[in-house]
């Protein structure tokens, strides 16, 4: 903001800016391109848990139809960070049968899964990790209190740790 203070804005990616709806379907259904989507699925899933999003359920997640016909994955939204307020909050879809206490080696395993080549799910894992002071900043900046300031930083430096090359347990 002009004051310097930080907005959590999201534009509605189902309106197009020249008026009138795109077609939004829940996650349940097919995408135009897989590979590209279920990597930037991989991408938000990662990136939810690394923040203590556990709240991320299939309706979180959904489809649209753009005006050329083809189906994407949409920005990610209803992004918050449940740690902070339930802290042995668990993710809402499991990774690899687990909903909690992820490593590295589980979101590899999750990126094989979702026919992701393993170059491109390490190359994921290592961006997110390298994310880790920009996001502090963020925090920092942020208007949460100290206490809650504080525990959502720890969090991110322990999970960038599991990201990080080499963490795998």
């Amino acid at each position: 903001m002009a004051d310097g203070s930080l907005a959590y804005v999201v534009r509605r990616f189902a309106r197009p800016d020249g008026g009138g709806k795109l077609r939004q379907e829940d996650f349940c259904q097919y995408a135009t391109e897989p590979v590209v989507e279920s990597l930037k699925l991989f991408r938000q899933m990662a990136c939810c848990w690394w923040t203590g999003n556990g709240d991320m359920h299939l309706k979180n997640f959904s489809l649209v139809t753009g005006l050329d016909g083809t189906v994407r994955l949409s920005p990610a939204y209803d992004l918050l960070c449940t740690r902070l307020v339930i802290p042995d909050d668990q993710f809402a879809l499991p990774v690899g049968g687990k909903r909690d206490g992820l490593t590295r080696q589980h979101w590899e395993e999750y990126g094989a899964c979702c026919g992701l080549p393993p170059r491109a799910v390490r190359r994921e894992l290592d961006r997110i990790a390298t994310s880790l002071d920009r996001a502090v900043d963020l925090v920092s900046r942020s208007p949460l209190g100290e206490p809650s300031r504080t525990r959502d930083i720890e969090l991110l430096r322990a999970r960038t740790a599991l990201f990080s090359a080499g963490s795998t347990p």
